[in-house]
């Protein structure tokens, strides 16, 4: 994951003015008890050469300094050249984009990064206090946010420089968005996960802190460190400066760990901010709708589970995407029990179980909320017993699961009729459910 003084550039297609745009951000990740890797993003609009041409030289230096505040030591004064044949080769409107990395101790640093001629006449030069505090002791916690302008999931490019963990992650400097460009992704990591349930929520809210746009995610196992990686689609906010939030909460909504990432956003659409103003569909601002066709028709295809029969026949006439969205905002709110809190505990206790049934009872040809286990898990929860018989003689394998709590008791039961391990429904007393009172004969043995 970690590139050491390595530095390479790439172009990518951007929109911003024609002055100088010298910008760079950083982000810092857990290396050890002692040090934490610091990222350094920058970019350089290539638009901006008749600025650098203005300096008459054929090389540019990018130069990096990081001081010790309580020392005034410098721990790094290194430069990189670049020449202008890199910006001749490709068209005006593209950007420089690179990034290198330092392991830093536990302290405070001034860095400063700037761009000079070859003559060392300082171009553009910025600077910023950053504060090292390893993570490796923190227990729970979030790391810095890297803002991306795309991330590539799963890349084969390993010898990109944006590569780590399986992500080829694109970064965007100036932290600036535009319709043009009107997703924003995100990178982070999160560490020491020792709960066996946790929510880690990422939201979008304005400079009044309200929230505009919320999504949740389930943890259902304990980590030690995970990558996360996400996007918010922001084309009907206004313009304006917004911030990301990434938190982690405990099964009763404590929050435990938070990070926040600013950023700019600017929408010359004179309907986006009347849109957004004005409308009354309260789905706009849920975690609903960000939600893609695809993302729709995925948690209503698990939603069946829960669904009546006038529930999927309305489903199956939606046409637009906003429709779908407020479908599934209106289905969950109408199941959620308790309204005063902010998380629906029963669309997350859903979704927990959707995910551990995935793990326990899928099949070759099947996911696990799919199965006939899997769907009455998700429906009903845990069975208080479970009875089971591998290995009967007269018989095929099969299960009986008993519900106290429910109609006063109610079993079901489950074989292994193909003998691989995919168990069928074959009977219960459960209402509404398969009921078939010769279902041994359907595992009898000859």
């Amino acid at each position: 994951m970690f590139k050491i003084l390595c530095l390479q550039f790439i172009f990518i297609v951007s929109l911003f003015s024609q002055e100088l745009n010298f910008n760079f951000d950083y982000a810092q990740f857990r290396y050890d008890s002692t040090k934490n890797y610091l990222e350094i993003y920058y970019s350089l609009n290539s638009s901006s050469k008749d600025s650098l041409n203005s300096s008459r030289t054929d090389s540019f230096f990018l130069n990096v300094k990081i001081q010790n505040r309580d020392s005034s030591k410098y721990l790094i004064n290194k430069s990189w050249v670049f020449s202008q044949e890199s910006f001749n080769k490709e068209l005006d409107k593209n950007v420089l984009v690179g990034n290198l990395g330092f392991l830093l101790n536990a302290g405070n640093y001034n860095l400063i990064i700037s761009l000079k001629d070859d003559k060392n006449k300082i171009i553009k030069e910025l600077s910023e206090q950053i504060e090292i505090e390893p993570y490796f002791d923190t227990g729970t916690a979030i790391s810095d946010i890297q803002l991306a302008g795309n991330i590539i999931v799963n890349s084969e490019n390993k010898t990109s420089m944006f590569y780590k963990n399986s992500f080829e992650v694109i970064p965007r400097p100036n932290q600036f968005f535009h319709i043009g460009h009107p997703i924003v992704y995100f990178y982070s990591e999160l560490y020491g996960l020792n709960q066996d349930s946790l929510i880690f929520k990422q939201s979008i809210v304005n400079n009044k802190n309200k929230i505009l746009i919320t999504k949740e995610k389930f943890l259902l196992k304990k980590y030690e460190s995970r990558v996360e990686v996400g996007y918010f689609n922001i084309k009907d906010l206004p313009t304006g400066s917004y911030i990301i939030n990434l938190a982690l909460f405990d099964n009763k909504n404590n929050i435990i760990s938070k990070q926040t990432k600013k950023f700019y956003y600017y929408n010359n659409t004179s309907q986006a901010h009347k849109d957004f103003s004005t409308s009354t569909n309260p789905y706009v601002n849920s975690e609903f709708g960000v939600l893609s066709k695809e993302e729709c028709d995925d948690m209503f295809e698990k939603s069946k589970i829960l669904s009546t029969h006038l529930e999927l026949e309305q489903y199956k006439k939606l046409d637009s995407l906003n429709q779908k969205r407020s479908f599934l905002y209106e289905f969950w709110k109408k199941r959620d029990n308790d309204k005063s809190t902010e998380i629906n505990e029963f669309k997350k206790i859903f979704f927990e179980r959707i995910d551990y049934a995935n793990q326990k009872y899928r099949t070759l040809t099947k996911k696990g909320f799919e199965t006939d286990r899997g769907r009455i898990y998700v429906k009903y929860g845990e069975p208080d017993e479970i009875e089971r018989f591998p290995n009967e003689v007269n018989s095929k394998p099969y299960e009986i699961w008993k519900y106290n709590q429910i109609e006063g008791s109610v079993i079901f039961i489950f074989g292994d009729i193909t003998g691989f391990n995919f168990y069928e429904l074959l009977h219960s007393t459960k209402r509404g459910e398969l009921h078939d009172p010769y279902w041994q004969k359907r595992i009898s043995v000859q």
